[in-house]
C-alpha cells in the first residue's frame, strides 16, 4: 500500500494517475479538501455535493453511504435497498428528565425519561419527531409494585403514555424509531 502526503490537488491527481491501471479513467471527478484542521470535505469538482460513497464495488453486493437532504443512509451501493449497520453501541440524542421534574414534558429528540407523579394514569410527551407511524418504546426503570405502563400511543407531535396509577413518582424511559 502507497502512501502520498498531498499539499495541492494537482499533486493529488498526479499521485492517483501513477498508482491507477493503464485502463482506468484519467480524469478524477471529485476532491478532497481539508476546510479547516481536522475537517475534510468530500465533494464533487463543482462543490455541489457528493450523493453516495461505495465501499468495494457498486453491486448490490456491497455496502454503501447515502446523503438524501441532510440524512446519511447506509444503502447497498447499487441503491435497490438499505444495508445493515452493526454495532456495539447505538447513541442517540436523549434528554434525562431530572427526579424533581415530574409531569408532562417536551422533549424533542429520539430518547429520554419523564417522572409519573403519584396518582396520574395518564402523562403526555411533546415530540416534534413523532409521527402516527412512529415505534414508540417505553419502560419503566424503577421497580414499582404498585404501578405499571399499559400503553404508550404516538399522534403527530405527542406520545400518550397510560399508566396504572402508582404510589410513588415513577420514571419512564421512551425511544422513538420512525420508519
Amino acid at each position: 500500500m502507497k502512501r502520498f502526503l498531498l499539499s495541492s490537488i494537482s499533486a493529488l491527481m498526479a499521485a492517483a494517475m501513477a498508482v491507477l491501471p493503464a485502463t482506468a479513467a484519467t480524469t478524477l471527478d471529485g476532491i478532497i479538501v481539508s476546510v479547516d484542521t481536522g475537517i475534510m470535505l468530500l465533494s464533487d469538482n463543482a462543490y455541489t455535493g457528493i450523493a453516495q460513497l461505495d465501499f468495494g464495488g457498486t453491486s448490490a453486493s456491497y455496502p454503501a453511504l447515502k446523503r438524501s437532504a441532510a440524512v446519511l443512509q447506509v444503502k447497498l451501493a447499487d441503491d435497490s435497498a438499505y444495508a445493515a449497520l452493526k454495532t456495539s453501541v447505538l447513541q442517540v440524542d436523549a434528554t434525562i428528565t431530572p427526579a424533581a421534574t415530574t409531569g408532562t414534558q417536551t422533549i424533542n429528540k429520539a430518547a429520554g425519561t419523564i417522572n409519573v407523579p403519584i396518582n396520574v394514569s395518564t402523562i403526555y410527551i411533546t415530540n416534534s419527531l413523532v409521527t402516527t407511524n412512529s415505534l414508540v418504546f417505553v419502560m419503566q426503570r424503577a421497580a414499582d409494585t404498585t404501578g405499571r405502563i399499559t400503553s404508550a400511543v404516538p399522534t403527530t407531535g405527542l406520545i400518550t403514555i397510560a399508566t396504572v396509577t402508582n404510589t410513588a413518582t415513577a420514571s419512564v424511559g421512551f425511544f422513538v424509531v420512525n420508519p
